[in-house]
């Protein structure tokens, strides 16, 4: 894989905030190689559940996991997944106000899919040829965070983090790691 084919830079939210007129205003940084985005909150109160989403027309349709870039593009041109300029949405008050009990929010940014083959396809292949695999790699980029929520991550512009962050190290010890069990 070339560079910049494998990941999609994190969601870097410089907006996650209630307006006076309770709508919550959602802004970010673009991302590098986004093809488009999806906003969705969710949330509860009164025995019912609200979902939004930043679909502009009401629909079941969505890029599921990952999507081609032409399904995407025809998915941004219909107005269900935002254009990769977009960088700021808004959930509507009413939307807010129904989740009672606060909101889930949840945005992917979705990237290309590359397809990769062994031996690479020659330029004049010949119907029979087969390569020995095939494979696809989809990129997207995503978060899930409290609705309204400003984040402390958007200080530093930062909001990558890992299982190791939250864990010290393990030690190891004569080819097995400590606590995991797993030789190295």
């Amino acid at each position: 894989m070339a560079p910049g084919q494998d990941f999609l830079d994190a969601f870097r939210f410089t907006r996650n905030a209630r307006d006076p007129d309770n709508s919550v205003g959602l802004a970010w940084q673009p991302i590098g190689g986004a093809l488009a985005y999806a906003a969705m909150a969710f949330g509860g109160g009164n025995d019912q559940m609200v979902v939004w989403t930043s679909s502009e027309v009401q629909t079941e349709s969505s890029a599921g996991e990952f999507a081609s870039a032409d399904e995407i593009a025809r998915l941004v041109q219909q107005r269900i997944l935002l254009s990769p300029q977009t960088t700021r949405c808004a959930v509507p008050a009413e939307a807010v106000r129904a989740m009672r009990d606060g909101g889930m929010l949840m945005t992917t940014g979705y990237g290309p899919t590359h397809v990769f083959s062994f031996p690479s396809r020659p330029a004049k292949a010949l119907a029979s040829w087969a390569p020995d695999w095939t494979t696809k790699v989809g990129t997207k980029s995503t978060h899930t965070g409290l609705l309204g929520e400003e984040m402390p991550e958007m200080e530093d512009g930062d909001s990558r983090t890992t299982d190791r962050d939250a864990r010290p190290s393990p030690r190891r010890k004569r080819g097995v790691v400590e606590g995991l069990g797993l030789p190295f």
